[in-house]
This record gives structure tokens, C-alpha cells and sequence, in this order.
């Protein structure tokens, strides 16, 4: 009996390390596995590395259309082949280019009504801007991409060019006017119509804009226009400062509403302006700020050195006071020296004789100096924003991105605008810079997102993370495509929110890699939960095992 209770006994430890064994095995250890699982959605990594940059290439594309009023059709055929042999030639300089192509697409307008239409507006019009506004809007000229080159004989209207040495007159329109003189053959029209497309095309180099934008770029070499401009973003935050070093001498006034609205709202109004992103504007007055010049007088002017720029910056940003924003910001900034020490101008060391009021400071703003001709008896100056507005209209351009304009010969005239008005063939090439930008800050975002999230295994990749990747790489396709097809407007829109949902994703908070351990720390961790659990588990089921094992050669030996 009692050999009978011990083998019921002896029997149940054996059901009972199996029984463990086997929970262990087949539900502890899977519901572990599973609740510890890393989700990690599925993300398009061959159509990334497909559509990278070094992959694939930027088409651009630009339309270029002429409306040619001469006296025969062969002239205009010889005319129209000349112009596609050169721009096929400046096509051919950047086939070997790795990153970026240039097409031009040439269109001849041969439809009588229409050339009879523009020959109409150019014999009725007094000057050449009444001519260009005339022709502007009935060829319609509002598409980013394209331009427009209206060539036509002296004798239909001589008087238009006859204030101007100029044989061609690029206008704020995507348009230029060529006077064709009686004594000049069609063939010799070549070197204007070159000189003209060179001053409206010449000012953004698009593959140093994206060798710059990858880094591949010699960073000691980087264009100084390239380094003080802002880089892409949703918006910008613009701050006004007027800074009085002593207002218990001077009082100060400004009208600063009056001036924003006057001038630099219509600038933030282009079409082209806007569609960079919102533009937010602040002011404020500051008093007793002490740049800390210490100006030289001499001749009875003060001047201080440029080298002495950066500190007075320094002092002057800890005082500005702005609110902070996630957004990049620019600083203009009026200061008015004290009662005794104005004039007061800025110096290139030793250039003592050429001084200048206003300074840029890359990806920071400007300052203007407001000089006055007060006696020590006036305590009273109302500062004229108007009167500085446009030297920071000027800076803002040059911040913005927007492309110098080169008149390549004197034979080019350009139509003489307003400090807060642009060409609008000059927006279309700040559009292709910043569609260049937007792309390769996409690319290299996108790029170092799979190479964290290959490196770090077991980091989440959410499903918000997955949407906003695949909303990128599909707003970077429409880029493309649109830059192909020479949609300016649309090419940038797109990339701009490529770019922005790339970021997004990247800078999920759920990727950071301090929040996950590496495998060491892992094994630390688990090691002491597992091992006291798992050894008494091993032991009783290897104790199982010997006894089945030795039962069976018992068993064989009987």
C-alpha cells in the first residue's frame, strides 16, 4: 500500500513538472514574446531609395513661348530655330550635372489673331511699361515657368524704345519687348535674345543650390548668399524694433502701422512671397539698449568699425525680448544714437572715407541707423518708417532667397520697380531654388529616418509615423512631376509638404533612441527574472526526462 502511494506520488511530481514545462513553454513564454512585441509598422523603403537623390534626377523645366512680328514667315522660322540651337546648347551644359536637368520647351505663336492682337497694343501704347501691361494681359502671362519674348520691327512703333539705348526691355511680367532695328538682320537678333533669357534665367545656379543643400558642397567655399538665407518653412515670425540709447533726452516716436501697410504688406502679398509660408509682425520700442559702439569722431562724424558688429549684435539680441517661436525669425532693427553722437555711421577698417548706416546679418535680420539733426534744445523725433522700410524690404529679399538681378550687356533694359515690388520672373526662380531645397532636405530626412529605425531594432514605428512617410514620398512624386511639367507653384507647394511630413515623422516623439535599451541592458534585465523561475522549470523537466528514460531501459531489459 504504502509502494502504491509513493508511485500516485512520484507520478503526480512528474504530471506536475510537465504540466509547468509546458505552460512555460507554450503560453508563458508566447504571451511574454507577444505583450513585449516592438510594433513596427511597414514602410516603403525601396520607393525611398528609389526616388533618392542620387537615384533620380530633377527635371525643371521651363517654358519659353515667342511672338515674332516681322515682315516674313521664313524670318520668323530662322528666328525660332536660332533660339532652340541655344537654349539646346544650355540644356547640354547641365546634362552633366549628376543631380539636376534643365528643359527648355520653345512655342512659337503663329495664330494671326493673336500676333495682329499684340502688334494692336504695341502701336497704341505711349511707352514701352504701357506696352508690356497691354500685352501682359492679353496673353495672359500669370503661369510660374514660362516666358514670353515679343519680337517686332522698329517701324511699328518707333517712339517706344526712343528713350532708351536699350533693343530690349524685360518687364515685371514673365514678358520681354525686342525692338528689332530696320538695319539689323533677323540672324544678328541672337545676341540680345541670349543676353535677355541669360538676365532672366541667369540668377540661381540649381546645382549648386542642391550640391549645397546635400553638403557635398566645400562648406569654406559655401556662396555667401546661400549662407544668410533662411531655409524653407511653414512661416516666418518678422520683428521691428525701434532702440532710443537715451529716451530721457530724446523722445521718439514712429509709424511703424502706417509703413507695414504701406510698403512691406504688399511685399508679403506677391503671389510668390505668400506661398513661402505665413508671415507673422511684431514691434516693440526699446529704451536705454547701449550697443556698446564706442564710435571715433573725426571731421565731425562718428564711425565705428564693422569688426565691432557681432558684439553689438550679441548685446542688442538679449534685449530684444521677442516671444519665443518654433518658427525662424528675423530681426529689423532702428536705432537712433544719442544727441551727441549722431551722425553716426559704420566703417570697413581702413576705409575710414566710405561709411555706411545699414548692415545684414545672415539668418538674423538688419539694423538701420537713424541719423538726425537735432540740437541739444529738441527733445522731440518722429522717426519716418517710411524712409527705412525699404532698406528692409532690400534685406528681406536678400534673406527670402530671392535671386540678384544681372543685366548681362547694356542693351537689356529692366522695367524700374518699387522697393516692395518683384518681377514675377524672378519669383519663378526663387520657386526652383526652394522646390531644390525642399527635395534634398526630404531626401536626406527621409534617409536618415530609415538609417535610425535600421540601427535601433527594436524602436516603434507607429502607424502615424507610416502615414506621414508615405504622405511625404507622395508629395515628393508631385514635385517631380510638376517640376517636369514645369509647374512652378505646384512643384514647390509639394515639396514644401514632402519636407514638413518627413520632419513630422522624424521628429516623433516615439523616436528617440534614449527611450529604448540596448540588448545588453536587455539581458541584464531579464536575466534575474527569468533565471530563478526558469532553473527549477529546467531541472524538473531534465528530472522527468531521466526517469522516462530510465523506465524505458528497464523495461527493454525485462
Amino acid at each position: 500500500m504504502l509502494l502504491e502511494n509513493d508511485r500516485v506520488i512520484e507520478r503526480r511530481k512528474q504530471l506536475a513538472a510537465v504540466s509547468v514545462g509546458v505552460i512555460a513553454i507554450f503560453v508563458v513564454l508566447p504571451l511574454w514574446w507577444k505583450t513585449t512585441e516592438v510594433y513596427r509598422a511597414s514602410l516603403p523603403y525601396s520607393e525611398i531609395e528609389q526616388l533618392s537623390i542620387q537615384q533620380d534626377v530633377i527635371t525643371v523645366t521651363r517654358h519659353v513661348t515667342v511672338v515674332a512680328l516681322l515682315e516674313s514667315q521664313p524670318a520668323v522660322d530662322v528666328l525660332f530655330t536660332r533660339l532652340q540651337e541655344f537654349l539646346t546648347s544650355k540644356e547640354k551644359v547641365v546634362k552633366n550635372n549628376k543631380y539636376v536637368s534643365l528643359r527648355y520647351i520653345t512655342r512659337k505663336v503663329t495664330e494671326a489673331s493673336t500676333v495682329n492682337a499684340v502688334e494692336e497694343k504695341l502701336i497704341a501704347s505711349e511707352d514701352i511699361r504701357e506696352a508690356s501691361d497691354a500685352i501682359s494681359t492679353l496673353l495672359a502671362l500669370n503661369y510660374t515657368g514660362h516666358f514670353t519674348l515679343v519680337v517686332y520691327p522698329r517701324t511699328v512703333n518707333p517712339s517706344l524704345f526712343s528713350a532708351m539705348q536699350a533693343q530690349a526691355f524685360v518687364a515685371r511680367q514673365r514678358l520681354a519687348l525686342l525692338q528689332l532695328p530696320s538695319s539689323m538682320e533677323t540672324d544678328h537678333m541672337l545676341p540680345v535674345i541670349a543676353d535677355t533669357l541669360e538676365t532672366v534665367y541667369g540668377g540661381v545656379n540649381l546645382q549648386k543650390v542642391l550640391s549645397e543643400s546635400l553638403h557635398t558642397h566645400d562648406q569654406d567655399v559655401m556662396d555667401a548668399e546661400r549662407m544668410r538665407q533662411l531655409r524653407p518653412s511653414t512661416g516666418i515670425q518678422l520683428s521691428f524694433t525701434l532702440v532710443n540709447a537715451n529716451p530721457s533726452a530724446l523722445h521718439t516716436q514712429w509709424n511703424i502701422e502706417q509703413a507695414v501697410n504701406g510698403l512691406l504688406r504688399p511685399f508679403l502679398d506677391h503671389r510668390g512671397i505668400n506661398s513661402l509660408g505665413s508671415f507673422s509682425i511684431e514691434s516693440q520700442l526699446l529704451y536705454y539698449a547701449d550697443l556698446k559702439l564706442g564710435p571715433t569722431k573725426r571731421d565731425g562724424l562718428y564711425k565705428v568699425s564693422a569688426n565691432k558688429l557681432p558684439q553689438s549684435l550679441s548685446v542688442l539680441e538679449s534685449r530684444l525680448g521677442f516671444q519665443v517661436s518654433q518658427l525662424p525669425s528675423l530681426s529689423f532693427v532702428i536705432y537712433v544714437p544719442p544727441l551727441d553722437k549722431s551722425p553716426l555711421f559704420f566703417y570697413y577698417p581702413p576705409d575710414w572715407e566710405h561709411g555706411f548706416t545699414s548692415f545684414l546679418s545672415p539668418q538674423w535680420g538688419g539694423l538701420v541707423v537713424y541719423n538726425h539733426n537735432l540740437t541739444a534744445t529738441d527733445d522731440r523725433l518722429p522717426v519716418d518708417v517710411f524712409r527705412v522700410m525699404p532698406t528692409f524690404i532690400t534685406q528681406l529679399k536678400k534673406l527670402l532667397g530671392l535671386p540678384d538681378l544681372e543685366r548681362h550687356s547694356d542693351i537689356i533694359q529692366l522695367d524700374r520697380l518699387k522697393s516692395h515690388e518683384l518681377y514675377d520672373w524672378q519669383i519663378d526662380r526663387l520657386l526652383e531654388a526652394k522646390m531644390i531645397e525642399c527635395i534634398a532636405s526630404t531626401s536626406a530626412t527621409l534617409h536618415s529616418l530609415l538609417q535610425l529605425l535600421d540601427e535601433v531594432k527594436n524602436m516603434v514605428i507607429s502607424d502615424d509615423i507610416q502615414q506621414e512617410v508615405e504622405q511625404s514620398l507622395k508629395a515628393l512624386i508631385k514635385s517631380k512631376e510638376y517640376s517636369k511639367d514645369g509647374i512652378l507653384d505646384l512643384a514647390f507647394q509639394s515639396a514644401k509638404e514632402s519636407m514638413q511630413s518627413a520632419e513630422k515623422a522624424f521628429f516623433d516623439p516615439s523616436i528617440l533612441e534614449l527611450l529604448y535599451f540596448p540588448d545588453d541592458q536587455k539581458f541584464a534585465i531579464y536575466i534575474p527574472l527569468f533565471v530563478p523561475v526558469g532553473i527549477p522549470v529546467l531541472l524538473s523537466l531534465v528530472a522527468v526526462l531521466r526517469q522516462f528514460v530510465h523506465k524505458e531501459d528497464h523495461r527493454k531489459q525485462e
